[in-house]
């Protein structure tokens, strides 16, 4: 059958465009999914990359989605179809070598105590700064949580406040509060975790996430791999009466009398969304599948002028031991495992990613899903993922050469870790597989450049520029159709906040609500959870 008809016709299988497909499938409307891979997921996935080891070949970190309502509310009622949330008590350990480290816990005092070792200074600044942050919180998440973000000319005091403090950097922040060097470079590296330069301005909007995270949802971990979050999507879809196409890769959009009808895909097939069109394809790709008049040139120069962002390596490992971290009291474990060496090697290594020089000493996290969750690996064993900022561009040899010296590099990154973990020998390791920039870019058209972000945080493209000033509230410029996905505000990162804005705005133009079908749900108050 080369015709398929539906009310919805979602472009993208990403966690954000399932999140849209999901409402709208539970208002009433029939819908269809159209993915270019061979499973849904894009960057939210799990694969088993060695035989009983399952990794998150990308995202991990589901920490922003916390707060969203799809799970703080669970208004989809996710946890029906499976998804079970792991909140581990100690998120993550800043580690140096030589020994040095800070656990952030969910305990506050007992981050305050591991800081103030160092400084009680900056013990009493980390208190003022997280209360600070804790006044804001509530802003910053209803700025999240409105399609476009909260209008800039607000005279609200509270709603300035948040937007001036994150159009700052965090370096500017944790320098002139914070005074010992370990710990200011822990804290920076809570801001870099997106993988834009802590000295940028706009780092702070990480900084504040990371910090309420590290006493919250930090490092929450979808039992059974990160994929388990779009795979209980995919059944709710399906029960719904959804249906998906996966290895369906878009060419073109269907335009009928000026109005975006659906797509057609790289192998003749048309899908057609009666009522609308819902993409997640990344913006740049997106104005290449209509003829150009249709965008305008407004729409046209703000997704040519749109940076990819900073790009990605990642090493995955099967191993029989989980990594023992050197720290001050003793060998410790953490699902993250922070690297961050120093503030001088952050600032100095995103400066090489620009210039497109390799740099082991950039930034490392090391990921450990399995300490809290012994169905990614089998029993007393373990999948690590060592993942930091590299360049894609090479300044000697370009994109291409990675493919030489992937695994030359793969191994400095290892030896750096080795480090601060020496337990992880050879012979602990059964199993490595690296993906390189290059390589994230191959695995997901989404990934430009290896970017798994969906683009920078720069403030010329956040909020109400992003995707394209006048063009942030889903709706295009082509009537029909509608844009989700880690270009449109927020952004990237596991936060599902996209999804959910999409929703609201499409639900209204088809005379429904988010809030009817949240009602018609009857969701539970919190989604099932597990503490470790």
């Amino acid at each position: 059958m080369n015709e398929h008809r539906y009310d919805i016709l979602v472009a993208g299988a990403g966690h954000n465009s399932l999140i849209t497909a999901a409402y709208a499938a539970s208002a009433g409307f029939r819908v269809g999914i159209v993915e270019a891979m061979d499973e849904v997921g894009g960057n939210v996935v799990t694969d088993e990359l060695y035989p009983g080891f399952h990794f998150d070949t990308c995202g991990s970190a589901h920490s922003q989605i916390q707060s969203n309502p799809v799970i703080s509310r669970n208004e989809l009622r996710l946890t029906d179809y499976g998804l079970e949330y792991i909140y581990p008590d100690v998120k993550a350990i800043c580690v140096f070598e030589g020994g040095e480290s800070i656990a952030f816990s969910k305990d506050v005092d007992e981050t305050v105590a591991q800081i103030d070792a160092y400084s009680t200074a900056d013990g009493r600044a980390y208190r003022e700064l997280l209360a600070e942050i804790q006044g804001i919180a509530g802003f910053f998440q209803m700025d999240a949580q409105r399609p476009g973000g909260v209008e800039h000319s607000t005279e609200d005091p509270d709603i300035r406040r948040l937007q001036r403090f994150l159009s700052m950097s965090a370096y500017d922040v944790v320098m002139e509060r914070f005074e010992h060097p370990v710990v200011q470079a822990s804290l920076l590296y809570k801001s870099s975790l997106t993988i834009y330069p802590v000295n940028y301005p706009g780092s702070t909007r990480t900084l504040l996430t990371g910090i309420l995270g590290s006493h919250g949802g930090a490092w929450a971990t979808p039992r059974g791999g990160s994929g388990s979050l779009t795979q209980a999507l995919r059944r709710l879809l399906e029960a719904k009466g959804a249906e998906v196409h996966v290895s369906t890769q878009v060419a073109r959009l269907l335009i009928e009398d000026g109005r975006c009808v659906g797509i057609e895909s790289t192998d003749g097939r048309r899908f057609y969304g009666d009522r609308a069109v819902v993409s997640t394809i990344h913006i740049k790709h997106l104005v290449e599948m209509a003829p150009p008049e249709l965008w305008g040139a407004d729409f046209l120069s703000g997704a040519g002028s749109f940076k990819p962002g900073f790009t990605l390596f990642a090493q995955y490992l099967a191993t029989t031991e989980p990594p023992r971290f050197l720290c001050r009291d003793g060998e410790r474990t953490a699902i993250a495992g922070e690297i961050p060496f120093s503030v001088p090697d952050m600032v100095e290594g995103m400066t090489d990613h620009v210039l497109g020089r390799f740099n082991s000493r950039a930034g490392i996290v090391v990921h450990t899903g399995s300490l809290v969750d012994d169905s990614r690996a089998p029993a007393g064993h373990h999948t690590i993922k060592i993942v930091g900022p590299q360049p894609y561009r090479l300044a000697d040899g370009g994109p291409e050469a990675w493919d030489e010296r992937k695994e030359e590099f793969a191994d400095l990154i290892l030896a750096e870790v080795r480090k601060v973990a020496p337990n992880l020998t050879d012979d602990v390791i059964l199993y490595r597989e690296i993906k390189s920039p290059l390589d994230l870019e191959r695995r997901n058209l989404h990934n430009i450049e290896g970017s798994c972000h969906g683009g920078s945080q720069f403030p010329s493209q956040m909020g109400r520029m992003r995707p394209v000033p006048g063009w942030s509230e889903h709706r295009m410029p082509i009537p029909g159709l509608y844009q989700t996905g880690a270009t449109t505000h927020p952004g990237g990162a596991i936060s599902g906040h996209p999804g959910r804005n999409a929703a609201r705005v499409l639900l209204e133009d088809l005379g429904t609500s988010l809030e009817e079908v949240v009602a018609g749900n009857a969701a539970p108050d919190a989604s099932a959870v597990t503490h470790r």
